[in-house]
């Protein structure tokens, strides 16, 4: 996707309540796709949500992403109390 459509996507992703906040980044991945080795520019997003969205949120993704396997991994974060208040509170329900 060019920068653009990551946009419109990360938007969309708001938009419909997905997450509360995303964060976008070009990196470079290096990686082994059917016994090759290769490398791409690629695009990491990092979508912030509740645990409780969890689900919704991986159900999304898989149904949404435009890669045949894409990289979804998350984990629980510890943070400022405001800060997870407000995830808590612009997370979907």
């Amino acid at each position: 996707m060019n920068q653009s459509e990551v946009g419109d996507w990360c938007n969309h992703a708001i938009q419909i309540g997905i997450a509360s906040c995303i964060q976008v980044g070009r990196i470079e991945s290096l990686y082994l796709w059917e016994g090759e080795s290769r490398s791409s520019p690629e695009w990491s997003i990092q979508i912030k949500t509740s645990v409780a969205s969890k689900s919704r949120v991986l159900s999304w993704l898989q149904e949404n992403h435009p890669y045949e396997i894409p990289e979804i991994i998350w984990w629980k974060a510890c943070g400022e109390e405001k800060y997870r208040e407000w995830i808590h509170e612009e997370s979907p329900k």
